[in-house]
């Protein structure tokens, strides 16, 4: 069984996992879901997390922590999934979404954005359909960034960028493929930039790779 413990420092909210024997999961807070979408909605001082997968299926929920309380939302949402990449677009006020993956399904392609309360999918053309991949808003630019993720078990190294209106991809010759990383945007610097493991024989290292254009 495990216990989830909720840790708030500094603003920063960090969700992990421990051992607990007999722990009963609360009612008013998120399963223990692991691969879950999660992303800081500044507009509304709401952490909003989606999907999932816990016990073998699914998960369609979404989430939002106010910083006292979880609450689950009422609203249609998107399908339920494993591994979606959430952003916030700080200067379009909403959290943007794409992809993911289900069984049967495969991996998922589609893309949604949530303002406010409400999630609301856009018919726009874009990335193919990806899982474990990560988004990383580039404030200086005003794009959302996306960045490789696995699909039919391959890695991928495109990068597209999200404007608002629609998708573009802008590069393929950045690092090289790869899902399960992490990115993020460096603002002093006007950088995005990634980390992620990298076998090398018995050792284990991280690197690490700009991937905003100047």
């Amino acid at each position: 069984m495990y216990a989830r413990v909720s840790i708030r420092s500094a603003g920063l909210l960090v969700l992990a996992l421990t051992p607990a024997s007999g722990f009963a999961q609360a009612a008013s807070m998120p399963p223990a879901a692991y691969s879950v979408g999660a992303t800081y909605d500044s507009a509304r001082s709401r952490l909003v997390v989606f999907g999932g997968f816990l016990g073998g299926r699914y998960v369609g929920d979404t989430w939002e922590w106010d910083g006292a309380t979880w609450t689950k939302s009422a609203q249609p949402a998107p399908s339920a999934r494993n591994s979606p990449a959430l952003v916030y677009d700080a200067k379009r006020g909403r959290v943007l979404m794409f992809g993911g993956d289900a069984r049967p399904t495969g991996d998922l392609g589609d893309t949604w954005e949530r303002v406010g309360d409400r999630w609301r999918e856009l018919t726009v053309a874009g990335p193919a359909p990806r899982t474990t991949h990560v988004m990383s808003y580039d404030s200086r630019r005003d794009r959302v960034v996306l960045f490789g993720g696995i699909a039919n078990g391959a890695g991928l190294g495109d990068t597209w960028e999200f404007d608002g209106n629609g998708w573009l991809r802008v590069a393929t010759d950045g690092p090289s493929p790869r899902g399960l990383y992490a990115m993020t945007y460096d603002a002093a610097r006007g950088r995005i930039t990634d980390v992620h493991w990298t076998p090398a024989g018995a050792e284990q290292r991280f690197a690490f790779a700009v991937l905003s254009r100047v």
